[in-house]
C-alpha cells in the first residue's frame, strides 16, 4: 500500500496559482500532445513507474496497465485493482483480499490515472523548452516544468515524441530526494470498454473483504 501511495503522490502533484514565464513554443507541443489524448475516446496505456533514492538506497520499479474512458478508468499496478466510475472508487489489494471504497470526486480519481501527467502543465506549472536528444531511433524534445507554488517537487521532465505528439517519458524530481519515472511503454486507442469494466464487480472477488468507507 505504501508503494500506491508513493504512486498517487507522483500523480496527484498540482498547484493553483497564476504562472509566468511560460514559453509559447513549450506550450504549442504540449497542447498537441495535450489535444491527441483527448481526441481518443478510450485509451488503454502500458507503462512502467520507478522510484529512485540514492541517499535511502531506493530503486523500485513497477509496470502497470490502465484503461480509460473519459472520466473513468481502471487501472493495474503494484499488486492492487483500482477502479473509478467517475464518482466512486474501488481499490482491490490482491494480498490482503480486500477492497476499500470511498466516495472520490472525479478530480481526486483522476490523482492516480497516468494519463493526468499529459495535461498536467495546464495546472500551475511554468514550461519551457529544453534540447533534443535520440532516444530508440526517435528523436525525442524535451519539456521542462516548474511549479509555481508547490513546495515538494522542484522540477518535471517531459520527454515528448514531437513529430508524433507522443509522451514518451516523464520525470519528476522532489526536494526529499526522491526521483520519480514514468515510461510510456504502449498506447491502443479507441478499444471498446463497457461501462462495468471501470466498476468493482464483487461478484467475481467472492471472498473479498469490503472496506466501504463512504
Amino acid at each position: 500500500m505504501r508503494k500506491l501511495l508513493l504512486f498517487v503522490a507522483f500523480l496527484s502533484v498540482v498547484s493553483f496559482g497564476q504562472a509566468q514565464q511560460r514559453d509559447p513554443k513549450a506550450k504549442v507541443l504540449l497542447d498537441k500532445v495535450a489535444n491527441k489524448m483527448k481526441s481518443y475516446k478510450t485509451m488503454e496505456i502500458n507503462f512502467a513507474f520507478s522510484l529512485y533514492n540514492a541517499k535511502a538506497k531506493v530503486n523500485e520499479k513497477h509496470d502497470g496497465k490502465i484503461y480509460i474512458k473519459g472520466s473513468k478508468y481502471h487501472l493495474n499496478m503494484m499488486g492492487s485493482e483500482t477502479f473509478f466510475n467517475g464518482q466512486t472508487q474501488w481499490t482491490y489489494l490482491r494480498e490482503a483480499n480486500e477492497v476499500n471504497v470511498t466516495n472520490a470526486s472525479e478530480q481526486e480519481g483522476q490523482g492516480i490515472n497516468p494519463a493526468r501527467i499529459f495535461t498536467i502543465y495546464q495546472r500551475g506549472y511554468n514550461y519551457r523548452m529544453g534540447g533534443t536528444h535520440k532516444w530508440g531511433g526517435r528523436t525525442i524534445t524535451q519539456v521542462m516544468l516548474t511549479p509555481v507554488k508547490v513546495k515538494d517537487f522542484t522540477k518535471i521532465f517531459l520527454d515528448i515524441d514531437a513529430a508524433k505528439a507522443q509522451l514518451v517519458h516523464a520525470i519528476m524530481y522532489s526536494k526529499d530526494g526522491n526521483q520519480y519515472n514514468l515510461l510510456m511503454k504502449g498506447l491502443k486507442p479507441n478499444q471498446n470498454y463497457p461501462d462495468s469494466f471501470f466498476q468493482f464487480d464483487k461478484r467475481k472477488y467472492p471472498k473479498a473483504s469490503i472496506n466501504d468507507m463512504r
